[in-house]
């Protein structure tokens, strides 16, 4: 991804909910990703307990949008991988979906 989180359309309806304006200053957008960093905590604390996990889910989520790391984690349950667990196993549905999604995507 170039640029900054807040022109990436993926996260569009994130930055809606947050109230952040992407034509701000650069101060207000480093305040904005902060912001926006708080928010994933919140998502993400009450479900990956170990404190280092929790912050690749948090970073993973910043970058593809929470939706697409919750869809992972489900699909890690799923196919028997720990879902907590990004390394090896939350990371690797992450990356299937990923591909599934963009080759069954009509062009």
């Amino acid at each position: 991804m170039g640029g900054s989180l807040w022109s990436d359309a993926d996260n569009a309806p994130d930055r809606e909910k947050l109230r952040i304006d992407i034509t701000a200053s650069p101060r207000k957008n480093i305040y904005a990703g902060a912001k926006y960093i708080n928010w994933l905590h919140s998502i993400f604390d009450p479900k990956i307990q170990d404190e280092d996990e929790r912050t690749k889910f948090i970073l993973a989520a910043y970058n593809a949008g929470p939706g697409h790391i919750l869809d992972a984690m489900k699909l890690a349950g799923k196919y028997g991988y720990n879902p907590e667990v990004w390394d090896n196993n939350v990371e690797e549905c992450f990356k299937r979906n990923q591909i599934l999604n963009i080759t069954t995507t009509p062009l």
